[in-house]
């Protein structure tokens, strides 16, 4: 019987530092008589994490940062803390709905009036009638964390995804760049290579305008020692003077250059 009490009171104890959480402190502004500090025991003693605010101003920073839920009495928003309360509320990410819990002894029409009110800056309102009970104080406290808990997950989805889309459009850039720079590499090959061409093309016309001319010096040579060994043979014929053998094979002989000549340059060209 023993070490059940036992195993139940650690079980307890455990349930109770599960819920000091970051960013679920739960901020208690009372600024009438003792209830902040009541309230302030009664959820210590279940080891909830509260704070007693006695300045808003002094407390607005860890509020919008790290507040897991507000506590107060109708009394907090009809003071003068109660505007500067409504603006910070107005001003949370759209990710936060800070929950509120509000403590009111007022009539139909005076909870109807801090309902509008408080709706107006915050999503989540929990008005509570006093007297409470511990337990109703309690429950509405842990359903409040609940929710907050639930607006973190949101919160850190919403980073991850800024995170994500962050590292997209830095890739994106990244291939952008890569593409851009491999773009223009292959346009300057590109201007290189037609460059390369140009200037083959402009030394082939360039060694067929020579070999040409070569050709055309060579055969001429050729030919016109040709005709002029052939107008000397032609002379001799019609003086009747004997033809020189010699003078026939020089000329076979010149015009077999002419022909070889003219085959070389041929398949050079």
């Amino acid at each position: 019987m023993r070490r059940s009490v036992d195993n139940d009171a650690t079980r307890d104890k455990h349930a109770r530092v599960s819920r000091r959480r970051k960013g679920e402190c739960v901020f208690i502004i009372a600024p009438v008589g003792q209830d902040a500090e009541t309230m302030a025991a009664l959820l210590d003693a279940e080891d909830f994490e509260t704070q007693i605010c006695r300045r808003l101003d002094e407390y607005s920073g860890r509020i919008t940062d790290g507040a897991g839920a507000l506590l107060l009495t109708e009394e907090a928003l009809e003071s003068a803390q109660g505007s500067l309360l409504l603006d910070l509320l107005k001003a949370q990410p759209p990710w936060s709905e800070l929950p509120l819990i509000i403590l009111t002894s007022g009539g139909e029409s005076r909870r109807a009036g801090l309902l509008n009110v408080a709706a107006r800056a915050a999503g989540s309102v929990t008005l509570l009638e006093r007297p409470i009970s511990t337990l109703t104080l309690l429950r509405s406290v842990q359903v409040a964390l609940h929710s907050r808990r639930r607006q973190y997950q949101v919160r850190d989805l919403v980073t991850q995804l800024a995170n994500l889309n962050e590292m997209l459009e830095y890739r994106v850039r990244e291939r952008t760049a890569e593409l851009s720079a491999a773009n223009k590499q292959l346009k300057n090959e590109i201007r290189r290579r037609k460059g390369l061409e140009g200037e083959i093309l402009e030394i082939s016309d360039r060694e067929q305008q020579r070999l040409g001319q070569e050709l055309h010096d060579g055969l001429c040579q050729h030919l016109t020692a040709v005709a002029f060994m052939a107008r000397s043979v032609a002379l001799r014929l019609k003086n009747h003077r004997v033809i020189d053998a010699a003078d026939i094979e020089k000329i076979a002989e010149l015009v077999n250059d002419a022909a070889t000549d003219t085959r070389n340059l041929s398949r050079a060209l």
